[in-house]
Parts: C-alpha cells; sequence; structure tokens
C-alpha cells in the first residue's frame, strides 16, 4: 500500500489491532482499525515533513547567513537584541 508517497506495510496483530510499518521513516503505527492507523500514520508523516523542513531552513541558514532565518531559530533569550 503506499500512503502519502511512501510504501507501508500492514501487519494485522490480532482481532483488534492493525499495524501499519513506513521503513523509509522508521516508522511504526499502531491503531484499532486500519482507518485508525491509517489517520495515525498521515500525522505522523506530516509531521515528520514539518521536522525536516524547519531543520532544512536551519542547515540553510547556518551555510547562508540568512540572519532572518538563523534568529528565528533560536530562543529568544539567545537573540541579539535588534
Amino acid at each position: 500500500m503506499v500512503l502519502d508517497e511512501y510504501n507501508v506495510e500492514i501487519d494485522e496483530i490480532d482481532q483488534h489491532h492493525v499495524g501499519l510499518i513506513v521503513r523509509a521513516l522508521r516508522l511504526i503505527v499502531l491503531g484499532r482499525t486500519l482507518g485508525e492507523a491509517q489517520q495515525l500514520a498521515r500525522a505522523a508523516i506530516a509531521s515528520r515533513r514539518q521536522e525536516g523542513s524547519q531543520h532544512s531552513a536551519q542547515s540553510a541558514a547556518a551555510l547562508t547567513g540568512d540572519s532572518v532565518t538563523a534568529v528565528m531559530s533560536k530562543p529568544p533569550e539567545a537573540c541579539p537584541a535588534a
């Protein structure tokens, strides 16, 4: 099965639980139904994508010296006063 562009393995654990495995993300999601597991997996994938984009922005700031992005990636107390 494919979910949000990732190959997903489905495993019926018992009569009341389903497991989804997204190997590319090293992600295992458990749900009471396939639908519930799919919803949880989609939320986890979205969260991983968001984390990845934030990490990319921080890396780009470090490489390009983009002070706005660099300041946004630091806690407020670490930012110099303008």
